[in-house]
């Protein structure tokens, strides 16, 4: 299965962010997580809008509700912050001229919601968070987040796709995020 072999090729890269972030770390503080908030906005506003230009016409029904920078800026505007627009100048978006590509960023990008329910809970202890307030990025999309994940993972078996093009778009999309977090970090 081609979800399998994404999580197996892509694992060093997700462990590597995993680590920056440590946002399970009882030793979070408000400021740090606010940090990568600023960090997360400044990739994922430009990521979505080149995901939104490039996505090909029959995955535009998966794409479609997918936009979570928004999230970002709510979550910020809770804590009263302005939300960058910008990511470092130094840093390239990921290809995403086919639709294996296109898909290997998904897979990132989606997978992420998977994790996030974990942070959520991590959040609310850690901090006595609730509702979502400043944190409702990494909610994910609540109760329907395994069923929209379920779509994302359906969508990587297809047939017509290449995976070796599906790996290598999901490793550039690793890279452009973690280029984007580690600023300032």
């Amino acid at each position: 299965m081609m979800i399998d072999r994404l999580r197996q090729e892509t694992r060093k890269e997700h462990r590597k962010i995993e680590a920056m972030l440590d946002l399970m770390s009882p030793a979070l503080d408000q400021n740090r997580y606010l940090k990568i908030l600023r960090n997360f906005h400044a990739a994922m506003v430009p990521l979505e809008a080149a995901l939104e230009d490039r996505c090909p016409e029959p995955y535009r029904p998966l794409w479609q509700g997918r936009q979570k920078a928004r999230r970002l800026e709510a979550d910020l505007a809770w804590f009263g912050q302005a939300a960058p627009r910008n990511p470092p100048a130094d840093v390239c978006l990921p290809p995403l001229s086919s639709a294996s590509l296109w898909l290997g960023a998904i897979y990132v990008v989606e997978g992420s919601t998977l994790g996030g329910q974990v942070i959520c809970r991590h959040l609310e202890k850690h901090f006595g968070w609730a509702e979502g307030r400043g944190y409702s990025y990494f909610s994910g999309y609540g109760e329907q987040t395994a069923e929209r994940w379920r779509q994302v993972k359906l969508a990587l078996e297809g047939d017509d796709l290449d995976g070796n093009l599906m790996v290598k778009g999901a490793h550039h999309t690793f890279d452009y995020i973690y280029c984007c977090l580690r600023v300032g970090l």
